[in-house]
């Protein structure tokens, strides 16, 4: 191979490798939309909405367009409060609005005739079936993370809460005689009894899946980001949008971001025989204690020790 055809094929890996990366870095945030209407029904065209984070105060200015329809796309996750005002209209005021990854979030307005000084407070639900959006996907919120037992706090287990994911049994004989160097022996899963070839794992927009293509990504620990680190994920498994790509099931999680306010933690999990109860097939329960002990550490992983007998 020549020099010019080296120099092409270099340019064409790196733009291959660059624009894929960039798609794919938009679906960890949401999009709110809706359409801005008066009591009659009429559309608002020109009216101001504004958007501001609860956590981070980040507000974002955007207008209705002549159908009355505004969007806002590549938001960060998190809690907005939304007002829009007109003129020769009540300003209106809803919130908080949840805002989950990857989520279209239809927030409409409907707007009562007065001064725009006027202020309502919307108290109405906002609608919790997204419209806009025809994949099949289960989210595994920050509460579901915090509060479900995980052994060994490793958040892929998480996974399997999903319908029609299942884990891929973890073969050791197999993995070291066939399976090449650096490969590892991560958690696999099928998704709809398909392969696990194809998949995607996406961290904050980077698809984290081994090496081979398959696999949560932290290959030869067999392990992955503890709950300390993930905000919130969405497990994708049918019809989703093509920005995605992949061929056999779509897991994109979020890390947690940062807020106006100073805060840590620590934690402490218990496992013991204490909280279990007797096997009905054995005559005694088998005394154990499990304790897990950490420190969240600045690069979002987790400082654990575990005590066990």
């Amino acid at each position: 191979m020549n020099l010019a055809a080296t120099a092409k094929l270099a340019i064409a890996l790196s733009v291959a490798l660059l624009f894929p990366t960039l798609a794919l870095s938009q679906q960890t945030t949401g999009t709110i939309l809706g359409t801005v209407t008066d009591t009659q029904g009429a559309r608002v065209p020109g009216a101001k909405v504004t958007l501001r984070n609860l956590a981070t105060g980040l507000s974002i200015d955007t207008v209705s367009n002549s159908q009355g329809l505004y969007q806002v796309a590549t938001l960060p996750i998190g809690q907005y409060q939304i007002e829009t005002s007109s003129n020769g209209f009540k300003t209106a005021n809803v919130g908080p609005v949840t805002l989950n990854v990857g989520q279209n979030k239809i927030v409409d307005f409907s707007l009562e005739t007065g001064s725009v000084t006027q202020v309502v407070n919307v108290t109405s639900g906002v609608p919790t079936v997204d419209t806009t959006d025809t994949s099949i996907s289960w989210l595994v919120g920050a509460q579901q993370i915090e509060d479900l037992p995980l052994n060994g706090r490793n958040v892929t287990q998480l996974i399997l809460l999903a319908p029609g994911i299942q884990p891929i049994p973890k073969t050791t004989e197999v993995v070291s005689t066939l399976v090449p160097f650096g490969f590892g022996n991560p958690t696999r899963f099928s998704v709809a009894g398909g392969r696990p070839q194809g998949q995607l794992f996406l961290l904050d927009g980077t698809d984290t899946a081994g090496v081979w293509g398959n696999g949560t990504g932290v290959n030869l620990a067999g392990s992955s980001l503890g709950v300390d680190g993930i905000a919130e994920f969405q497990a994708l498994t049918n019809t989703y949008d093509a920005t995605f790509g992949g061929n056999g099931g779509v897991v994109n999680a979020a890390l947690r971001a940062g807020t106006n306010n100073l805060h840590g933690s620590v934690y402490e999990y218990v496992r013991n025989s204490a909280l279990d109860t007797r096997n009905g097939f054995a005559p005694t329960k088998l005394p154990f204690t499990r304790n897990s002990l950490g420190v969240p550490s600045a690069d979002r992983s987790s400082r654990t020790r575990h005590f066990s007998s």
